[in-house]
């Protein structure tokens, strides 16, 4: 008798082998797969982006307004020194 590798005689037993020239399942929807995570990765990168904006944003406008007090306090004291 013939021995039979239990790889095939699996495939056998359950019809699970692939026809020729046809990838596995896992490898025929690829490109799809790519552009699906391309645009998550872009999606990622955009929310980031923009609560890093965010952040510099609310930064710049304290700094501008401590600025103005600044000026502003200075102003009024040499205002009142010389009068």
């Amino acid at each position: 008798m013939a021995e039979v590798d239990p790889a095939s005689a699996e495939e056998l037993s359950t019809g699970a082998r692939q026809p020729e020239g046809e990838p596995p399942e896992e490898f025929k929807h690829l490109p799809e797969r790519e552009i699906v995570q391309r645009l998550a990765l872009r999606r990622l990168f955009a929310e980031q982006e923009h609560g890093l904006r965010q952040i510099y944003a609310n930064w710049i406008i304290w700094l501008l307004g401590l600025q103005f007090v600044i000026a502003d306090t200075v102003f009024v004291a040499f205002g009142w020194r010389r009068r």
